[in-house]
């Protein structure tokens, strides 16, 4: 009755990302220095941990058929998987990870989906502000902590960078920016200073914000995810990601699926000349799939058709709407304001805008 008793007391709190997850399901924990013990039972993972704890009795001792068991030899510790799912500009797909240490391959399911998790999952919490930073070259002013836990990392040479490694993703307000860091200073236990960055790749440059505060979390992509063959009949729901470990499940958490790399990118290198009354906006669309070939004219749509719509804004609000079959549109000289250019996915809809200020 003692047990039954105690078991009804229940402990809810949160904490911020980087203080909960150093907890597990099973930790115990008490308010300030009082009694009685709680031990956690669930841990809802995500920006910020929402815990759930029993409290304990008294009693921590258990009895069987009147005497204390004697511990006869050493038992091995099996840690409990956190998966998490992200949905990230630049991959083919949904990915999913868990936090684990010490880390066993095990399967990761959404829904009847599954995938197998090979290596442990690298997740933390910037610790300062990451400014906006300049595309398509070094940003050597920037520098921000982040907090990650269990991870060996370390700077590398501008070639390893340049090939791809030491990429991390640092969630925004907008979704993540795909970032590199060539410099790389372990601060305090856990605790990096990253320098000598490159910017918004994988077309994540549309999620770049004036400020990234202290806070987000940020990932590093380079090991522990794992694809998730989603289909796009899935988009705009939310999902549960759900470890599995010698038949047990882990803890589990949801995600949004909005199918980032459905996305259009952005067209670039956005033109504007006058013929006779009128002005010509001309544009280089880009694609989401096949572009790293130097042999074509031009490469792959990647879309069911070539579709464009620009918006007119005028002191913050739409004037007038456009769409057009070709990167170029036609203009009246005499407008003014600002163009937002995207272009059109039958599985996305319209993608990511390119802004363009009339002359």
């Amino acid at each position: 009755m003692k047990d039954h008793h105690a078991a009804l007391e229940q402990l809810h709190f949160h904490l911020p990302f980087q203080s909960g997850i150093e907890l597990s399901v099973g930790d115990r924990v008490k308010l300030l220095d009082e009694e009685p013990l709680y031990e956690i039972e669930r841990i809802d993972a995500g920006k910020t941990h929402s815990i759930s704890a029993r409290r304990l009795t008294d009693d921590s001792a258990i009895f069987v058929a009147g005497s204390t068991p004697q511990v006869t030899a050493e038992i091995g510790w099996v840690s409990r998987p956190a998966s998490f799912g992200f949905d990230l500009p630049g991959y083919d797909g949904p990915l999913a990870g868990s936090a684990m240490d010490p880390f066993e391959m095990h399967e990761i399911s959404v829904g009847a989906e599954i995938a197998t998790a090979l290596s442990p999952l690298w997740m933390g919490a910037t610790l300062s502000d990451l400014t906006a930073g300049p595309l398509g070259r070094w940003d050597k002013a920037a520098s921000f902590q982040f907090f990650m836990p269990d991870a060996v990392l370390a700077g590398l040479p501008e070639a390893d960078i340049l090939s791809g490694q030491n990429k991390f993703a640092v969630e925004t307000e907008t979704g993540w920016e795909i970032i590199q860091i060539a410099e790389l200073t372990l601060t305090a236990p856990n605790i990096y200073e990253g320098r000598r960055l490159l910017r918004g790749l994988a077309g994540s440059d549309v999620d770049i914000t004036a400020n990234i505060p202290a806070g987000a979390r940020i990932l590093y992509l380079d090991q522990g995810l794992s694809p998730l063959p989603l289909s796009p009949e899935l988009l705009e729901e939310t999902l549960t990601v759900t470890p599995k470990l010698a038949g047990q499940e882990g803890d589990s958490s949801d995600f949004t699926y909005v199918g980032r790399h459905l996305r259009p990118l952005a067209p670039v290198h956005i033109r504007s000349y006058l013929s006779g009354p009128d002005r010509i906006i001309s544009w280089i669309r880009r694609t989401r799939e096949g572009g790293d070939s130097w042999a074509g004219a031009d490469v792959p749509l990647g879309e069911t058709e070539e579709r464009y719509r620009i918006g007119r804004f005028e002191a913050g609000l739409l004037s007038e709407t456009y769409e057009t079959s070709q990167p170029q549109l036609t203009l009246s000289a005499s407008l003014s304001g600002e163009l937002r250019i995207s272009q059109f996915s039958g599985l996305y809809g319209w993608g990511a805008e390119a802004k363009f200020t009339l002359p």
